[in-house]
């Protein structure tokens, strides 16, 4: 028999019947075992435009989009330490919060 899991971090209960051997020799179930779910965290550098548009929306001029794109373009979309970046979106908040305590 098969009991479906409907929580997607478990498996589902399975009951098997074996006739052909005597009831004392079977296993009879399956536990529910958790399945391990790997976070592949894959970075795409963003378009120019996404950049805009994110800058745009925050009342901030196109030219400091334009010099956050071309900074971060041209260390690779790395971090100051060399680490391939998660989230451009995070840089560029980090930026923006810089360049306001700067002024």
């Amino acid at each position: 028999m098969y009991f479906p899991s409907y929580d997607p971090y478990k498996g589902s209960l399975i009951e098997i019947v074996d006739f052909d051997q005597p009831e004392s020799l079977i296993n009879k179930t399956f536990w529910e075992q958790e399945l391990t779910i790997q976070k592949v965290s894959v970075f795409s550098a963003p378009k120019l435009y996404e950049v805009e548009l994110y800058f745009n929306e925050r009342d901030l001029p196109s030219a400091q989009a334009h010099e956050f794109y071309s900074f971060y373009d041209s260390q690779n979309w790395k971090l100051s330490y060399g680490k391939l970046m998660n989230s451009w979106q995070a840089a560029a908040r980090n930026w923006i919060y810089k360049e306001k305590k700067g002024s």
